[in-house]
């Protein structure tokens, strides 16, 4: 490497970095005031519902991805380095894969909705919401992979502020005007909405021109990365579903 080039890693990586860095703050600090607003506003069993109800989202939105958020992120800078025209053959079969799977997870939920409802004690609208958030959540975590691939932390930030700002104002708004947990519900599909309308704003899905391999993809990237985050999702957001 020469100085030159190695200047603009550096340069990069930095950049990289503070942008990571403030995309981690903003979602902390959104987090923290959503659930203190949420606290104060709405009663103890409604606090409830909405906590089991994300993490229950959560935990399914990862099964839905399955685990090609990490294949995204490690395969792109990869074929960038090589050279390939393979990105968006991966793009493209990410993107459905991601999609038809997440979309049959959030049907499965809604049809079975009144079954769930009852297991999970929550009411049947948070389960429909529910199902809603996990196929928005699975193509919002798709383009945020994408982003991540590309090392454009700079728009990852900016779309992270946007869809927190989005979605604690629509709570608080949906809140104090008597909607109870239905704002924090409607909130979190602004979320991923938002993250949605700019993802597709800045990921461009070009032309297919190289053949991967979508075995190998599956196999050897993705499923792997997908049980790690199911085992993580389990321990950590399946204490909170249990005892709320």
């Amino acid at each position: 490497l020469t100085n030159g080039s190695m200047g603009k890693i550096i340069d990069q990586l930095v950049s990289n970095s503070i942008y990571l860095t403030i995309s981690y703050i903003t979602a902390s600090v959104f987090s923290f005031l959503f659930w203190l607003v949420l606290a104060k506003l709405l009663l103890p069993s409604e606090y409830g519902i909405i906590s089991t109800t994300i993490n229950f989202s959560l935990l399914l939105a990862s099964i839905g991805i399955f685990g090609f958020n990490v294949s995204i992120i490690k395969l792109i800078p990869e074929y960038l380095v090589r050279q390939t025209n393979k990105i968006s053959s991966l793009l493209r079969f990410s993107f459905r894969f991601t999609v038809i799977f997440g979309f049959l997870i959030g049907l499965m939920l809604m049809l079975l909705s009144n079954n769930i409802s009852q297991f999970l004690k929550l009411p049947t609208t948070a389960i429909n919401f529910a199902s809603v958030i996990v196929v928005l959540m699975v193509v919002a975590t798709f383009f945020d992979s994408v982003l991540r691939g590309f090392q454009n932390m700079k728009v990852i930030a900016l779309i992270q502020f946007t869809g927190q700002l989005t979605k604690l104002s629509i709570t608080v708004a949906l809140v104090l005007m008597g909607f109870s947990y239905f704002g924090p519900l409607v909130g979190f599909v602004s979320l991923y909405l938002v993250m949605i309308l700019l993802g597709v704003k800045f990921v461009k899905f070009h032309k297919e021109t190289g053949k991967i391999d979508s075995k190998q993809i599956l196999l050897r990237y993705s499923f792997p990365a997908f049980i790690s985050i199911l085992i993580s999702y389990v321990f950590s957001s399946g204490r909170y579903i249990i005892l709320n």
